[in-house]
């Protein structure tokens, strides 16, 4: 499934890596509202819940993510980007 010209990414590899990173922003934020209520509050499990699982999906997506990248080479860089 690799394309024969190396320019730009896959669709599956940019789906993911957005799907991912918006999961992430979507965990932290949830985090950071969970840390407002008391620990021994059913809020706080409840938000718990949302926050764990939202964890467990980008885990979930990060193994085919990862699979895929390992079975693919990444684009060429163009000449006016320094290699570092």
């Amino acid at each position: 499934m690799s394309r024969a010209n190396n320019d730009t990414y896959t669709r599956f590899a940019i789906i993911m890596h957005w799907s991912i990173a918006f999961l992430i922003l979507l965990s932290l934020s949830i985090g950071l509202y969970m840390d407002t209520f008391p620990h021994n509050s059913p809020r706080f499990n409840g938000i718990l819940f949302y926050h764990a699982s939202i964890g467990s999906l980008i885990f979930m997506l990060m193994a085919p993510r990862l699979l895929w990248r390992l079975m693919h080479t990444q684009p060429t860089l163009p000449p006016s980007i320094p290699r570092w």
